[in-house]
């Protein structure tokens, strides 16, 4: 069974910038190891909300196989150096994740291990392939690994709902990957998270919506092919 998550954080919203947080934010949110990789990083901003974004997407995916976790951000224990890679652990579940990034905003994507190894320690490299301008490929090391793809977009007008928009664009990078008529896509929801239908039935991977300030995103992930 898959589980994804994904979040976004626009790096220029008045949320988002480094004097908006609470003098406390950091310490009620990250660990002390997060918050001595924040304070070293050249860019503590842009790291702070990586960390941040990295604990919303795990949680996201941790809560489809559990719906009883509540979103407590430090006890999502991201791993020290946080580069195009992590692992994210929370209390007995272990996540691998990529971080893809503009000068504009941070995504973030979040997939549950399923099959931790004895030892507990996973590569978490992962090869990140941009497919076009707004659409991304991750390949996570390992055998028999998921395929995720990952898409941000811009918000398009003031007035466009980005709930709608970004399901019209997972609805366009499903149908781009499996050739599968984005009319038969639809999208319901269990619980509080969407899942996608094709022509009625379900659909084989997983998904996860994020959108914040002006951009919005979309990713899926495919079971590892045969």
């Amino acid at each position: 069974m898959l589980h994804v998550g994904n979040d976004l954080v626009d790096l220029a919203d008045p949320e988002s910038q480094p004097e908006r947080p609470h003098r406390r934010f950091d310490q009620r949110v990250f660990t002390p190891v997060e918050r001595n990789e924040i304070a070293r990083d050249m860019d503590s901003n842009r790291a702070r909300w990586t960390y941040w974004a990295l604990k919303e997407a795990a949680y996201k995916a941790v809560k489809k196989c559990d719906s009883r976790v509540r979103f407590s951000p430090i006890q999502y224990a991201c791993d020290a150096a946080v580069r195009s890679s992590a692992t994210v652990h929370f209390q007995n579940h272990l996540l691998r994740a990529a971080v893809i990034e503009s000068a504009q905003w941070v995504c973030t994507v979040a997939l549950l291990i399923t099959r931790v190894p004895e030892d507990g320690t996973i590569d978490p490299s992962v090869r990140i392939e941009a497919v076009t301008e707004d659409e991304y490929r991750l390949q996570f090391a390992g055998n028999n690994q998921p395929i995720v793809y990952a898409a941000v977009q811009p918000l398009q007008g003031i007035a466009m709902d980005p709930s709608v928009q970004v399901r019209q664009l997972g609805k366009r990078i499903i149908g781009k990957v499996t050739g599968i008529d984005p009319h038969h896509i639809t999208y319901v929801k269990r619980g509080r998270m969407p899942e996608l239908r094709v022509n009625g039935g379900q659909f084989s991977g997983d998904i996860s919506l994020s959108h914040h300030g002006h951009f919005v995103a979309f990713s899926c992930a495919f079971p590892a092919p045969e």
